[in-house]
């Protein structure tokens, strides 16, 4: 969208610089769902809170 010239000034200045999320990975939903049992299994013993 930078690159198109799609986003306002105002918007675009208040965003962090691009060189701080450029190597960002985002999984994608089957990656999510394949660690959906590894996250809910484990997360009352390190958050300490009960996932239903």
């Amino acid at each position: 969208m930078v690159k198109a010239d799609k986003i306002q000034k105002e918007l675009l200045d208040a965003l962090p610089p691009a060189e701080s999320y450029e190597a960002a990975v985002f999984p994608t939903v089957e990656e999510q769902n394949a660690n959906k049992t590894v996250v809910t299994g484990g997360w009352d013993s390190v958050v300490g809170a009960n996932v239903q």
